[in-house]
């Protein structure tokens, strides 16, 4: 679960369950998710610090 500013959603995360820990980091759409929460969070965070 990530927590962001308001408005707050939930996503759903599209990976095969169960998953295992150890493996999922190793599967491209892992990867891809990952990377669109940094983004995400980036942006989050940055629009934060101009208040």
């Amino acid at each position: 679960m990530v927590v962001l500013s308001r408005p707050g959603t939930i996503q759903t995360v599209d990976i095969e369950q169960p998953r295992n820990v150890f493996e999922v980091r190793f599967d491209e759409r892992f990867r891809e998710l990952h990377q669109d929460l940094w983004a995400i969070l980036q942006g989050d965070m940055l629009s934060g610090e101009e208040m």
